[in-house]
């Protein structure tokens, strides 16, 4: 199944796609997809159980050999600025960049999002009254916002990656200082 042959390869190839990780064989930890600190890429398990020995002996060289060459490119190219390291940075103001015109009623979460992927059930039975979502399948980010008060926004931020929900941050909007919120037409369209 994981062909060490093919591991600098498969490496290469998700370089350039923005999508490669370190990759290893069995668990990681409490965190699924903990962040590597050397690389900024997350901590990605390929399989923990493999009917053979032969496979379970191919996928740890192919997990070495993918590694070995991550490991290379970033020693030449630096840390990319597409790295789970900076994608999960919360940042007030970018948190509401990426949500204007990506945003939805909770009404649709279960519509819109694909529950194979995500784990709706959390987002939905979250514990503040969240007027709207958003999901980035491309950046590896849902978030949930809406009002806590008539003075204050909030976003969560998750990281969708994770089957359970990992809230990244949760950041708050004191309206005197955000008098206009993305989510405002929304809770208009409500009344």
């Amino acid at each position: 199944m994981f062909d060490p042959a093919q591991a600098e390869a498969d490496a290469h190839r998700d370089w350039a796609g923005h999508r490669c990780g370190v990759l290893c064989v069995g668990l990681v930890g409490n965190d699924p997809y903990p962040i590597n600190p050397e690389s900024g890429l997350n901590t990605r398990c390929i399989g923990e159980h493999f009917p053979t020995l032969e496979e379970h002996l191919a996928a740890a060289e192919y997990c070495s050999i993918y590694n070995e060459t991550v490991s290379a490119l970033i020693a030449e190219h630096g840390i990319p600025e597409w790295a789970d390291v900076h994608r999960r940075k919360a940042d007030r103001r970018r948190m509401l960049e990426l949500i204007v015109g990506n945003l939805h009623p909770c009404s649709e979460l279960a519509r819109v999002i694909d529950v194979r992927r995500h784990r709706v059930h959390q987002l939905v039975n979250w514990t503040w009254d969240a007027i709207a979502f958003a999901d980035l399948p491309d950046h590896g980010l849902s978030f949930m916002v809406g009002d806590v008060s008539p003075r204050c926004g909030r976003i969560d931020m998750f990281d969708s990656t994770v089957r359970h929900a990992n809230l990244l941050a949760s950041e708050h909007y004191r309206r005197r200082h955000f008098p206009d919120l993305p989510w405002d037409h929304l809770t208009q369209n409500l009344s």
